[in-house]
């Protein structure tokens, strides 16, 4: 009853306050246990919480709320409604909405090659996602493989400069249309792959590829 007196925005900065301490842990354990997370997240069950090991990444506000509201399984509206009681900011919910679509990939993260990895880990700051990861009951050799990446790959890395873009094939004699939307996705993989650095390695590489065979090359 005295939480409901208490001011939405305050809230929000008391949330943003718990989760970015290093102790996040213990502070959703204590919302949970005291009832307080129910009322802050309505409709939230009683979930398994999964603490992290020692070594950690802390928490935002963004990732510990993704982890809350995965387990509470609101739908698109509830969700929405949910995040803007609580003064969430049009960049938090975007966060958190990006957190959660991440899950499904990450079940299966050692599953996936070097390129959907390295997307998926560009899509939100790592530190969140590994948060996020680590306390959402993964499956161990999907979490082992993704705090192994985390540690191994810089933003270089899971962002390399792609030789080519539409403008160069374009240039070349390749027709609009979604041919070149693939020929740039095949690129890029291999650019994440560490495979293709140069525009004439690119041009070599789609003129091996079945797919744009008899495309005009590049220069």
């Amino acid at each position: 009853k005295l939480l409901a007196r208490v001011a939405p925005d305050r809230i929000h900065h008391e949330l943003e306050l718990i989760f970015s301490h290093k102790k996040s842990d213990l502070a959703l354990q204590l919302l949970q246990s005291s009832g307080l997370m129910a009322v802050i997240f309505p409709g939230l069950p009683e979930f398994n919480f999964h603490p992290s090991p020692a070594h950690a990444a802390e928490g935002t506000l963004n990732s510990a709320a993704a982890l809350v509201l995965r387990e509470a399984g609101f739908k698109d509206d509830d969700l929405a409604r949910t995040l803007d009681d609580r003064r969430f900011s049009n960049e938090e919910k975007r966060a958190v909405r990006t957190l959660l679509s991440l899950l499904p990939g990450l079940r299966r993260y050692d599953a996936l090659d070097v390129p959907r990895r390295k997307r998926a880990l560009r899509r939100a700051p790592v530190g969140e996602i590994l948060y996020f990861a680590l306390r959402a009951g993964l499956p161990a050799a999907a979490l082992r493989a993704l705090e192994e990446d985390a540690r191994a790959w810089s933003q270089e890395d899971l962002r390399p400069a792609v030789p080519l873009d539409g403008q160069d094939l374009l240039r070349a004699g390749w027709k609009p249309g979604p041919l070149i939307g693939r020929a740039l996705e095949h690129i890029e993989d291999l650019a994440l792959e560490g495979r293709v650095r140069t525009p004439a390695e690119a041009w070599q590489a789609l003129a091996a590829h079945a797919d744009f065979e008899g495309q005009p090359g590049g220069l």
